[in-house]
């Protein structure tokens, strides 16, 4: 019987986690297991996470703590601690996304099973292709595909039920079948604390002979709920910076060999027993989405002290 890990790496999510973990426990089926990583946290998130633990005591949730290392670190130890053998999925979450779809477990086998079980990494989030800058040079990300339950980062995003395939696909959530954690390995250290790792991870599965693949099911967040949006983190753009050049230097000769008509497919509807959500009334709430995410960059874009923290030497 196939098994799903719900993989969750938290910090300091007091205020949210409730609603995340229970998200999760709606939408889990009698063959999943939830991995909780506390990630440093210091605040009452842990008491949050013991009490819930206790209120649905016998349910399969599993605590596990990690020496605030961010995500990358933390999802490899989740990874290694968790069995990736026969059949299953590892489903990737964030501490900022809500899973609200009582179907994806079902969901996420009717996808794996449309793309003949090579899908290498399956995002519910958004998907973008890559190309070389020779002139720099360095990567350039293009062909932006957002789900139409994301921040609002599209003119025309990917509709429910639908998938399409692209280069990368980023997180969260994000789905990694255990095949492809034995095939591919796990996500590379060496770009550890965060951000690129989904390129590396991405580029790796291609390589392999696996598709990687957006799909549009209901998930929520907001972009003021993401940790790094919550509070600057010293050296983002110098880590940026550094983790863009790694996937540079790691993957430009197999980057140049991939044909940028092979993933601006046109979408394909993934064919459900149940209605799911009328387009419209999802397509309102991204508008909403869109304008929270131009009034939250604007406002960012004045907060002097954000931004020099930010450019910091890492």
């Amino acid at each position: 019987m196939t098994r799903f890990n719900y993989i969750v790496t938290i910090h300091n999510k007091e205020d949210l986690i409730e609603r995340v973990i229970t998200g999760i426990l709606f939408c889990a089926g009698e063959n999943s297991h939830v991995y909780l990583v506390l990630d440093g946290c210091t605040d009452g998130t842990e008491r949050v996470v013991d009490r819930l633990m206790e209120d649905y005591a016998g349910l399969p949730i599993t605590k596990l703590q990690a020496p605030d290392v961010h995500e990358i670190l933390s999802l490899n130890i989740a990874l290694r601690q968790t069995p990736q053998d026969g059949s299953g999925y590892n489903i990737l979450v964030q501490d900022d996304v809500i899973l609200a779809d009582r179907a994806f477990e079902r969901k996420v086998r009717a996808v794996n099973e449309r793309f003949e079980d090579k899908v290498g990494v399956l995002s519910f989030r958004h998907g973008i292709n890559l190309a070389i800058d020779e002139s720099v040079p360095t990567i350039e990300e293009t062909d932006l595909i957002e789900s139409s339950y994301g921040y609002g980062l599209c003119t025309e995003p990917l509709l429910p039920g639908f998938a399409v395939e692209r280069m990368i696909c980023l997180r969260s959530p994000q789905c990694i079948s255990f095949a492809t954690i034995r095939q591919v390995g796990l996500l590379n250290e060496k770009y550890a604390p965060y951000t690129y790792d989904d390129h590396d991870y991405g580029l790796r599965c291609l390589a392999a002979g696996l598709v990687n693949v957006v799909y549009s099911v209901n998930v929520r967040s907001r972009v003021e709920w993401g940790g790094m949006r919550r509070k600057p983190q010293p050296g983002v753009a110098a880590i940026m910076k550094r983790n863009k050049g790694y996937v540079y230097e790691d993957h430009k000769d197999f980057i140049r060999t991939l044909r940028r008509e092979s993933f601006i497919k046109e979408p394909v509807k993934i064919a459900m027993d149940d209605a799911g959500e009328n387009p419209e009334r999802v397509l309102r709430r991204y508008d909403e989405s869109r304008m929270r995410l131009r009034e939250y960059n604007r406002k960012r874009s004045f907060n002097f002290v954000r931004r020099v923290r930010e450019k910091l030497r890492f």
